[in-house]
Order: C-alpha cells, then structure tokens, then sequence
C-alpha cells in the first residue's frame, strides 16, 4: 500500500474533524523512499469546510524525522502561516498567504469539491494553499460526467477543469 488516508469526527459539538494521512514511498522532494504522516484539522457546518491546521512529517526509512510542514488558519484575518522546515539542516521557510474567500489545502480539497457538486455547481471559484508554499485562485468547472463503475457499483465521476490565475 503507497498510502492510506482517514476522517473522523473529532467533536460532536461544533464540528470539527480530522484527515489522518499515512504513506511511505517515494516523495517529490527526498533523494530515495520515505515514510510520512499528516494530520488536518477541518471544520464543517454542513455548509462551509473552513482548514484550521495541518501537520506532515516525512520520515527516512528508518523512522527518523526529516522534514515537517505545518499549516496554521486564521480565519478572521483571513489568512495562513505555512511552515516547512527541513530537520537536518535547520533549514526553515515562514509564509503567512493571503486569501478573500473559500480556502483548501491538499487535504480538504476533495471534500469541497464534493460539497459543491453536491450542492448542484458547475463552477465555483476558491483558494488553494500548494506545498510550495503559495496560495492559488482556482475556478474550478465541470466539462463533463460520465456513469462509471466501482467494485460493482455505478457512480458519476465528474471531469473537473481546474484553472489557477
């Protein structure tokens, strides 16, 4: 298995949950195979999926930590602090990025995709914070469906153009 990826509730109150991220293999970036695991922290009112932190940290193969990239939302400034730092050298970039709407990361993208098709969008302008780190604006449009089959059952899949200013 490359990687494996879990949600989950972590307050029942307001709404918040957790992307779990595991993987190992190769990794743009790192000279050979390596091990990583992430976590966000998201909240969604049924309506808006607002990112409110992240963390990955990407391993050797023998489990020692060599990099991590953290990711800190602040919602009413409408902004995020990205962090990277590389632990063998000290090495370390600090980016605080702007944005004036809906904002996703690597993690919630796929959720707010989903929400918004959900909701009947064909087009829907957002966002995006990359691991470079910068921040993105995306309009994102539905080209096309088509019915398609998953371990025997039948689903739409949507062919989406994402389109960065």
């Amino acid at each position: 298995m490359r990687w494996n990826a879990v949600m989950t509730r972590i307050s029942e109150g307001n709404n918040l949950y957790a992307i779990t991220d595991e993987g190992s293999g190769t990794y743009f970036g790192f000279k050979g195979p390596v091990k990583w695991t992430a976590r966000a922290e998201f909240s969604d009112d049924g309506d808006r999926i607002i990112p409110l932190r992240s963390k990955k940290t990407v391993m050797s193969e023998n489990g020692n930590a060599i990099f991590e990239a953290t990711q800190e939302y602040d919602n009413t400034k409408n902004e995020v602090t990205y962090v990277k730092k590389w632990l063998d050298s000290a090495k370390e970039v600090r980016k605080v990025l702007s944005y004036k709407g809906d904002v996703v990361n690597e993690f919630t993208l796929g959720i707010y995709v989903e929400r918004f098709l959900s909701k009947g969008a064909r087009e829907k302008t957002f966002y995006l914070v990359s691991n470079d780190p910068s921040i993105y604006k995306i309009s994102a449009t539905i080209k096309g469906e088509e019915e398609i089959t998953v371990n025997g059952s039948r689903k739409t899949a949507y062919k989406i153009h994402l389109d960065p200013d």
